[in-house]
């Protein structure tokens, strides 16, 4: 998610103009998806209205849980998202969905890694 003060500065979602902070927002490891039950064209089909309606959001995804490693250092700060699709049983199976990535310097979020399972994103 990113943030920027409105009213005061107009946040260009293409330059990250405007942008002054970004949020690495993800779903509870533990609590149950509300769209697992959903077939995959239905969840596609939430996800792309969310991502689309809600210019902060830069990535949607409704079928797994999960969470982020994050790495920083003075280059740059990276949020690897894993995600779990099975919460019930304790298991190892666990994926990589996305990395985001601030550079120094950038006021925006990049994409080094595309998405591995699902989601929508609008980066």
């Amino acid at each position: 998610m990113v943030t920027c003060l409105w009213g005061i500065n107009r946040y260009d979602p293409k330059t990250g103009k405007g942008a002054w902070g970004a949020a690495f927002t993800g779903t509870a490891v533990t609590s149950p998806s509300p769209y697992k039950s959903s077939n995959a064209t239905a969840r596609a089909k939430l996800e792309k209205i969310l991502a689309t309606s809600n210019p902060a959001l830069k990535w949607v995804e409704a079928t797994y849980r999960g969470y982020y490693m994050l790495t920083m250092n003075y280059e740059s700060i990276q949020a690897d998202y894993w995600g779990v699709e099975e919460i019930t049983t304790r298991n190892d199976k666990q994926i990589q969905l996305a990395r985001f990535k601030i550079n120094h310097g950038d006021n925006h979020l990049s994409r080094p890694f595309n998405v591995t399972a699902g989601g929508s994103q609008d980066i």
